[in-house]
């Protein structure tokens, strides 16, 4: 670092030499020479100003305005000296006065107009204002109901009078009071005939005279409606039970209570009922009868009598199927009794089974019963082969076990050596063994 420079700007001088050419002594050569500006000050010095737009100015008051011309009128406390207002003399206020004098002084309260006509027609005096009344009509009332046709409307009906005919006359008043022959007041009437209570003695003695026995008491309208049965919840004519009606309890007695041979109409509910007694007792029922698939008393038929299918039991039946498949005699159907063991010969002519495989599956469904899968069936079964014609199935009780009572399930039984034939198709089910047939 021995070629650096030691210079130290806070203690150090420089010697500048010159500075753009202008040589340099010492500070002062940086100084500004400000030895040509003005020294006025405007707050303490004062400007001689010659003259402002060519006007000499020798002091302040020449810059001042001239308000020598300017009015000193005060509009509060001077007056103005108005000569004329549109060529009109003014010498005082009352000049601004207007005229009122050619004004009415009428007082419509208490003074006259003096009207001398109204639409051309001369007025000389209030008497000149009334209507003139001297063309109207001076008919007499007569006359008035004799002029013509008149309809009188009041009291909420309408009455009609045709020319010369009115209630004024006294002949039609003759005839109306007429009608009224026997009334002295209409109001008692009413009252008496409406009203229960004490009816006017002259009224119910109009009423019944000729021999009449009219009694407000019971006779009214008020009485009637508070007489039994009319004053009760029940209506009827005079002829009406009024007595206490039976409960409801007394009605269903009465009924029960009925004599069975008086109802033995065929068709009527009586007989109905009668018929219903008598084949009340089950152990009365015929069988097998004719009962819906699925009832206890077709299940009882089926025990006894097959229901035109095969009623399985330890002995070995036999089954006798035609050369269509189609078991003779019967429906195909099989019946089962659940705990024992069912030996079924099944035959059909003209077929050689010799050698054959025969096979027997039950399934849920008779949709199932085509299928080749047998690990979905109930059960499987193989036939034994005991002659040309015959072959044999055994059902035990493994095999009905398994199967739920009163559940249908269906059966069929194929010849595996001829590619499968089916040879039957049925239904079986399985029963309790509470019934067992005997012949």
């Amino acid at each position: 670092m021995s070629g650096l420079s030691t210079f130290n700007p806070a203690t150090d001088e420089v010697d500048v030499g010159s500075v753009k050419g202008v040589a340099v002594t010492s500070v002062d050569d940086f100084k500004a020479d400000v030895s040509g500006l003005s020294t006025f000050n405007p707050a303490a010095d004062e400007v001689d100003v010659g003259s402002v737009k060519g006007v000499a100015v020798t002091s302040v008051d020449d810059f001042k305005a001239d308000v020598s011309g300017l009015s000193t009128f005060n509009p509060a406390t001077d007056e103005v000296n108005v000569g004329s207002v549109k060529g009109v003399a003014v010498t005082s206020v009352d000049d601004f006065k207007a005229d009122v004098s050619g004004l009415s002084t009428f007082d419509p309260a208490a003074d006259e107009v003096d009207v001398g006509s109204v639409k051309g027609s001369a007025v000389s005096g209030v008497s000149d204002f009334k209507a003139d009344i001297s063309g109207l009509s001076t008919l007499t009332a007569q006359q008035v109901w004799e002029y013509g046709a008149r309809t009188l409307s009041e009291f909420g009906f309408t009455v009609s009078l045709a020319a010369g005919h009115g209630l004024a006359l006294a002949s039609d008043l003759t005839t109306l009071v007429g009608k009224f022959t026997g009334i002295t007041l209409v109001a008692d009437w009413l009252r008496a005939l409406i009203r229960k209570d004490a009816a006017n003695a002259t009224a119910k003695s109009e009423i019944n005279s000729g021999g009449g026995t009219y009694d407000e008491t019971t006779d009214s309208l008020e009485a009637i409606r508070d007489t039994a049965p009319l004053g009760t919840a029940m209506r009827g004519t005079d002829g009406a039970y009024t007595g206490t009606p039976p409960t409801v309890e007394q009605i269903a007695g009465a009924v029960w209570d009925e004599a069975q041979a008086d109802h033995t109409t065929a068709g009527s509910m009586g007989k109905g009922l009668s018929d219903a007694g008598a084949a009340g007792d089950p152990w009365a029922t015929e069988l097998p009868g004719d009962y819906e698939a699925g009832t206890a008393g077709h299940r009882i038929g089926v025990l006894l009598t097959g229901g035109g299918g095969i009623t399985l039991q330890a002995a070995s039946p036999t089954v006798v199927v035609d050369a269509s498949g189609e078991v003779v005699g019967g429906d195909g159907r099989l019946v089962a009794v659940r705990g024992c063991t069912h030996n079924i010969t099944w035959e059909r002519a003209g077929s050689d089974f010799t050698g054959h495989t025969i096979v027997l599956t039950c399934r849920d469904e008779l949709e199932e019963a085509d299928d080749d899968d047998d690990s979905e069936a109930a059960f499987t079964l193989e036939a034994v082969v005991v002659s040309a014609t015959q072959f044999t199935t055994t059902l035990t009780p493994t095999h009905t076990d398994e199967l739920t009572v009163g559940q249908a399930y269906w059966y069929q039984i194929k010849d595996l050596t001829t590619n499968e034939n089916l040879l039957n198709r049925g239904r079986l089910e399985v029963v309790q063994s509470v019934v067992k047939r005997t012949a």
